[in-house]
């Protein structure tokens, strides 16, 4: 899951309390991705019940307690895990595989083609059902919906046309 990737990245940084790192993730992506609370913690505690980060609370003078996360020795290799992990089933969902994207540089050359590839495939499944909507549009449809579809379908031909140059890069 892409909450996931985010926030181990964010620990494997360097160690990081929990609001610190919504924020910093909020931030990087220019707010396009909000973070709360029922998404970070229970990341959180599934990475410390793995192994991968390791919790220590930190006494404040004058404040609570403040717990911050560390990474262990497997949270690089858990990260790659997560990156690499991409089913076709996550495939049509942009913020699956835009978290993926930018992690494209860690993986070797087979991974990023394939990871490319599955994107790809949903993609071209996705202009097709737009190009068969806009072929037949449902009946009432207004001005305003056909706009919208062709919208849609440049957007996903432009998105296409970006995977094949990322595919070329070498």
């Amino acid at each position: 899951m892409y909450i996931d990737i985010l926030i181990l990245s964010q620990i494997l940084n360097g160690p990081k309390h929990g609001y610190e790192i919504k924020r910093n993730i909020e931030r990087a992506l220019g707010g396009n991705i909000a973070v709360n609370n029922n998404m970070l913690y229970p990341g959180l505690k599934r990475f410390e019940d793995g192994g991968i980060v390791r919790k220590v609370v930190v006494a404040q003078k004058g404040k609570p307690s403040r717990t911050v996360y560390h990474a262990t020795q497997a949270a690089k290799k858990q990260l790659k895990k997560l990156i690499v992990d991409f089913p076709a089933g996550q495939a049509g969902h942009p913020k699956e595989f835009f978290t993926r994207a930018i992690f494209l540089g860690m993986l070797t050359p087979p991974e990023r083609r394939r990871i490319l590839a599955v994107r790809k495939v949903s993609l071209e499944k996705q202009a097709g059902l737009i190009d068969a909507v806009r072929g037949k549009p449902p009946a009432g449809r207004d001005r305003y919906f056909r706009l919208f579809m062709d919208f849609v379908g440049q957007r996903i031909k432009h998105e296409i046309l970006w995977i094949s140059k990322l595919e070329n890069v070498r």
